[in-house]
């Protein structure tokens, strides 16, 4: 499955589940991060705030800061993924 997110007024951020394995591309499908095994949860399951360069506010500890060019990233995501708002 893959959804687009749209970031031109906030960040948002994924929650993945342990061993979800998925990547984030931007919309030209330029790699931008990974989750899962591949990713920084090491299959543990984690919550990645989507960022644009520039973002100025606080990103929680225990989160995996991932950062896009693009303001519509696509989330690739091979099991169940929680996408919150």
């Amino acid at each position: 499955m893959a959804t687009w997110l749209e970031l031109t007024d906030e960040p948002m951020v994924i929650e993945t589940p342990p061993n979800g394995p998925g990547i984030i591309d931007d919309h030209r499908f330029k790699f931008v991060a990974d989750f899962g095994r591949l990713g920084p949860d090491k299959a543990q399951g984690g919550k990645f705030p989507i960022l644009l360069p520039g973002y100025e506010g606080e990103v929680p500890d225990g989160y995996s800061e991932v950062v896009s060019w693009a303001s519509c990233p696509l989330v690739w995501r091979y099991s169940q993924c929680l996408i919150c708002f």
